[in-house]
């Protein structure tokens, strides 16, 4: 990917891999982070069954569920038919307060939407930096984020994924930080490699995965 120099050109340049999201639960928004169709959300957003996956260009496809793991509020879907280049991942010290961040998603179910802001800070319910049963790490940002955005990506200056956006608290976008994420796809058995979640075979996961 080439380094955007304008957040009108990160936005073009992230968007195509933004989704939009439909099911049971209601809409929300989808980050597609492996080739051949594997995209995350929020576990709140998705269910059980097929989820209805609609591109920037109007593609639509239905996914199914791979794995969950409601205690990091992440899902993993597969949509076979999905064409669409994954986004990369950070480096591991992204979430840095005062690191600027774009989040991307669809309010409302409606159209593509961007904010820019900051991380404000990183807060650890238990055990510093870890993200598993444990404990649960939550990267905040003075972004204002819709009902929506949920399940897509806040990224970095260089298109990269800093974090998934999963709630509001206070008014106050929260989202879970890329080394969970990380910790995420490796136990639902995606293999990460050079910072993209790279899928060369179909993934054996539980469905809940954690």
């Amino acid at each position: 990917m080439q380094h955007p120099v304008s957040i009108d050109e990160l936005v073009s340049v992230v968007r195509p891999s933004v989704v939009r999201l439909s099911s049971g639960r209601g809409a929300g928004s989808g980050t597609v982070l492996g080739r051949r169709g594997f995209l995350v959300t929020n576990a709140h957003v998705a269910s059980e069954g097929p989820i209805a996956v609609v591109t920037g260009d109007g593609a639509r496809a239905e996914a199914s569920i791979v794995a969950a793991n409601p205690d990091l509020d992440l899902a993993l879907f597969r949509a076979p038919d999905l064409d669409v280049d994954p986004l990369p991942l950070g480096p591991r010290d992204s979430g840095r307060p005062g690191q600027i961040v774009v989040a991307l998603g669809y309010p409302g179910g409606e159209a593509l939407s961007a904010r820019a802001g900051i991380i404000t800070a990183q807060q650890v319910s238990s055990h510093q930096r870890r993200a598993d049963r444990e404990g649960r790490t939550l990267l905040f940002s003075d972004l204002r984020l819709a009902p929506g955005f949920s399940g897509g990506p806040m990224v970095d200056a260089e298109g990269r994924v800093v974090a998934i956006s999963t709630q509001i608290v206070g008014g106050i976008a929260a989202g879970v930080p890329v080394e969970s994420l990380r910790c995420f796809l490796r136990e639902a058995a995606l293999e990460v490699f050079d910072g993209t979640a790279q899928a060369d075979r179909d993934p054996r996961a539980r469905r809940r995965a954690g």
